[in-house]
């Protein structure tokens, strides 16, 4: 269903660089303390790892549709 509306390559860009970099400084800025053990806090990395991982993908697709004159 997402899928159907037509997505911007850049704010999918946007999206996945915003995370990876969330996700590389997520250690430096977020302590684990005993309220929030390191196990939730490496979920919580690897989630932001997976939203950027999945968003730059989804950024190929769409310019190789773009350019590739089939759209979407």
């Amino acid at each position: 269903m997402i899928l159907k509306r037509r997505l911007d390559p850049a704010t999918t860009l946007s999206i996945g660089m915003a995370s990876l970099i969330a996700a590389l400084m997520w250690p430096r800025l977020v302590h684990p303390t005993a309220s929030l053990g390191p196990d939730l806090l490496d979920a919580i990395q690897g989630f932001l790892f997976g939203i950027a991982i999945g968003m730059n993908l989804l950024w190929v697709v769409l310019t190789s549709r773009r350019h590739s004159g089939k759209g979407c």
